[in-house]
């Protein structure tokens, strides 16, 4: 007779189909803005027709696939740096947090209990939600030091440039944004080690440590503002386009 496992089972898996990325938690919109992205409006008219958005660097699901893989293989304990540092994050990005603190320290303290432990966290297919997945999937899958704000309408955009499915969507023309090398080193060691994590058909510890190491980093980040000299405008017949300004890129 096969043992009773002790503890707490839910879906912890971050769903994928169908793109259905989380929502952001950074403040709601950014108005509408003037071509040269220097005054902004409450509405849309002829003089404010840009609409702006957070971009990713590292494409959100690449996190979202490491963290179901490390849940499937009930070793989401080896993420305990990111999920402490997304409590941390969420309180400072919401300082009214009402009932949320309690239900994301709960997630976190659940996860990372012992196996044994009768209030451990663990994931299986086809059980419920815990309360407040809502909240801590939004901040694992939009890391402030994996985002900027610009135009949403981009010629340089890597769903744009990289169609294919199997292309990596990693945002290169974004260094200049990032515009330090450190943190830009970090950001392409961490979407390395993603391509590994995605790619191998065993996936050790230490390569799931790394990136609890560096997706903390991240998420413990802010994102980066929108700075209109950052940014080339182009004009067509009926649309308008922008591209992360070449002139900017400092770093070959």
């Amino acid at each position: 007779m096969a043992a009773v496992r002790r503890g707490r089972p839910f879906n912890l898996l971050i769903t994928l189909a169908n793109n259905a990325r989380p929502a952001y938690p950074f403040p709601l919109g950014h108005q509408f803005w003037n071509t040269k992205l220097t005054q902004s409006n409450n509405i849309r008219t002829q003089n404010f027709p840009i609409d702006l958005k957070y971009h990713h660097i590292i494409p959100w699901a690449k996190l979202g696939f490491a963290w179901n893989l490390a849940a499937r293989t009930d070793r989401l304990r080896l993420l305990r740096k990111t999920l402490g540092s997304a409590v941390a994050a969420h309180a400072r990005l919401s300082p009214d947090q009402g009932q949320d603190k309690e239900r994301l320290e709960a997630i976190q303290g659940g996860i990372v209990r012992p196996p044994k432990d009768v209030d451990k966290i663990y994931h299986q297919d086809g059980a419920g939600r815990v309360d407040g997945w809502d909240v801590l999937t939004s901040l694992l899958c939009w890391p402030g030091g994996d985002i900027f704000v610009g135009p949403g309408e981009r010629t340089d955009d890597p769903e744009v440039t990289h169609p294919n499915a199997n292309d990596d969507k990693f945002d290169q023309p974004a260094k200049s944004i990032v515009n330090s090398d450190a943190s830009w080193k970090k950001l392409v060691d961490l979407n390395q080690n993603l391509n590994q994590v995605s790619t191998m058909q065993a996936v050790p510890d230490d390569l799931l440590t790394k990136v609890d190491d560096k997706w903390a980093e991240l998420i413990s980040g802010k994102y980066y503002p929108l700075v209109a000299s950052e940014w080339d405008y182009i004009k067509y017949v009926s649309s308008s386009y922008y591209h992360i300004c070449k002139l900017h890129c400092i770093y070959s």
